[in-house]
């Protein structure tokens, strides 16, 4: 992130390379950073520490992440907006600027700093999109099947997927790196 422009997105680092703790305060202003340029329309992602940190921190203050909100999984994506269809399924969320987001845990959200919890990220599902270039497609090797020719007897399985993240605006997404395990 440069902080020369306004079109970048809106990222919460500190001073250093060392993780911090992670504030309401924190969250609320990264939001309301990115809410101006924005649709509305959240998702956050993180991993299993950084949504314990989050509980910890709401749970004294008499908010809670909530099983209240529902998304629905379609082949596009996660529908946030509320309405009625099928396979609309409860997650948990957080309430911050007015906007009731729901938050999914991925293993994979890296950790910056040893020790630390994760980064937590806010994505604008109405300003980001996959773009499929290679569907998921699925090889592999028989034996006898000569596709493939190789010097010995061994099966071979592969998952192959190309495809782009394409940003329509950067300004609208956000981010808080470096956060301590609470």
């Amino acid at each position: 992130r440069s902080s020369a422009t306004t079109w970048d997105a809106q990222v919460d680092l500190p001073a250093t390379e060392e993780n911090r703790a992670l504030t309401l305060e924190m969250i609320d202003d990264i939001m309301a950073a990115a809410k101006r340029y924005g649709s509305g329309n959240y998702i956050a992602l993180t991993n299993d520490d950084t949504i314990n940190t989050i509980q910890k921190l709401i749970d004294p203050k008499g908010r809670i992440l909530h099983g209240q909100n529902e998304v629905e999984f379609t082949q596009d994506g996660v529908v946030t907006r509320r309405g009625h269809g099928a396979g609309r399924i409860p997650v948990a969320s957080l309430i911050t600027n007015g906007l009731t987001i729901p938050v999914f845990s991925d293993p994979n959200v890296a950790v910056p700093v040893s020790g630390g919890a994760g980064n937590l990220y806010f994505i604008d599902l109405d300003h980001i999109e996959l773009r499929v270039s290679l569907p998921i497609s699925y090889f592999h090797t028989d034996m006898g099947n000569d596709y493939l020719r190789m010097d010995y007897t061994q099966i071979f399985h592969d998952i192959l997927f190309g495809g782009n993240l394409i940003a329509d605006r950067f300004n609208c997404h956000a981010a808080i790196k470096y956060i301590a395990k609470g």
